[in-house]
């Protein structure tokens, strides 16, 4: 019997599904395992490896008879990386601490104007990516091969093989989505050549094999990079070019597929970023990023000392006249308004899950615009398809109907179908559309 799994490594989770033929799907997860060195949100190599071996233990050491793994798939967050050497490795950038690269950032838009890197890159210039990670570590002293969180974890499995997907050497802003390759002029000014980047894999993703394993089962696997966590859920979704994913997570970009990225003043605007999708050479995955997401929730159950049953519980009425600026998220500037003496704190976090709701619907419209047509059809993926609080919310203010995929984890689905895909397996994994409201 076939058997196949799907690994991401998100910012807040680390997470993997395994996928027997007989239909058998086993999840687990645990917390991504982020540290602070010298100030900076980074990441011991050591750690996510341990947390990926951690999350693959709980899934196989309940399974009889165990399984032996066919093939992996691996995604996970875009811009995180670090540099590998022969005798060590750096520590993994975390994309979360902006500030830490803004200074390149201004210098970087010094040479550049940010239209002409957005034609080249098909990313919106911002602080989060790779090559100003790279400019920085390389001006500490430090040298190797950068990679991506998913290369590195096939890196280590196969012993040393570095490899990426276009759609995470996307999220370094050193590739050059016209000629598809790594964009030597932009390495030149972080210091770097095309050499000490991974290489770029073939359509089917195919990287390699494991060989080197804490744990048996993995031995001879057949690793497959499915890129981008987002451009991954794309693929897990089997999202239409007539539809929309809303990718929840951390973050959470509005996806859609087009045959060429859409550049154009307009779609910079809009900071519309693009990635090669994994249904084939010529389809691509556009981004249209929003102020919301897990991470701005999160916050606001943290900052108002909620626990998640308290949360989830709040009912819409009691935030009456009271709201939240969403938008000034990114920037740090998000406040709320309205508020009086009588104000409970399921009320402000009600106001949250208002605020990033609105934020969404203002987007839907740009989501269409760079996909060139109406949507027919919004899918939504991720974990907030389990918070029915904010799904009665998001109700109220989306101009479309929720559809809600189940499982919900659409990158961990799209990673373990490039997986069976890439070995022949024939058996499609059970994926569901429940429109918001049919037993929610």
């Amino acid at each position: 019997m076939a058997c196949v799994m799907g690994v991401d490594v998100g910012t807040t989770h680390v997470k993997a599904m395994l996928c027997e033929e007989t239909g058998r799907v086993s999840q687990a997860q645990v917390p991504t395992p982020w540290s602070v060195h010298a100030g900076e949100e980074v990441m011991k190599p050591a750690d996510l490896l341990g947390a990926v071996y951690q999350t693959l233990q709980r899934i196989l050491e309940d399974l009889v008879p165990q399984p032996r793994i066919d093939a992996i798939g691996v995604t996970s967050m875009g811009e995180a990386g670090l540099f590998v050497r022969a005798g060590g490795e750096g520590f993994i950038s975390g994309w979360q601490d902006l500030e830490v690269a803004r200074p390149l950032f201004d210098e970087l838009l010094q040479h550049y104007e940010a239209y002409a890197l957005y034609e080249r890159t098909a990313v919106t210039p911002a602080p989060k990516f790779g090559l100003l990670h790279m400019k920085r570590r390389k001006r500490d002293g430090e040298d190797g091969t950068w990679l991506s969180v998913a290369d590195y974890l096939i890196w280590h499995w196969t012993g040393g093989q570095a490899v990426t997907h276009p759609s995470l050497g996307a999220r370094t802003m050193a590739y050059h989505w016209q000629l598809r390759q790594w964009d030597e002029e932009l390495l030149a000014w972080a210091e770097m050549t095309a050499a000490s980047m991974p290489a770029l894999v073939a359509g089917d993703g195919f990287a390699g094999e494991v060989t080197v394993s804490e744990l048996p089962q993995l031995k001879g696997a057949r690793l497959f990079h499915a890129g981008h966590d987002h451009v991954a859920a794309a693929f897990g979704a089997d999202l239409a070019d007539d539809e929309i994913l809303d990718s929840t997570g951390t973050a959470e970009p509005l996806l859609v597929r087009t045959p060429r990225p859409r550049i154009t003043p307009k779609t910079l605007e809009f900071q519309m970023m693009w990635g090669l999708s994994l249904f084939g050479d010529e389809s691509f995955v556009g981004l249209v990023p929003t102020p919301a997401g897990g991470a701005v929730e999160r916050w606001a159950r943290e900052t108002l000392g909620l626990t998640g049953l308290e949360a989830f519980e709040a009912h819409p009425a009691m935030a009456r006249g009271v709201t939240f600026d969403a938008e000034g998220w990114p920037r740090g500037t998000a406040a709320w308004r309205n508020i009086g003496r009588s104000t409970s704190r399921q009320a402000l976090y009600d106001a949250v899950l208002r605020g990033a709701a609105e934020t969404v619907a203002r987007r839907l419209p740009w989501a269409e615009a760079a996909m060139g047509r109406r949507c027919r059809r919004l899918k939504v993926a991720g974990g907030i398809t389990q918070h029915r609080l904010w799904l009665a919310i998001r109700a109220k203010h989306l101009p479309r109907p929720q559809h809600l995929m189940r499982p919900h984890d659409a990158a961990l689905v799209g990673a373990a179908r490039l997986a069976a895909k890439g070995i022949g397996a024939e058996w499609p994994l059970a994926v569901q559309w429940v429109p918001y409201g049919d037993g929610e």
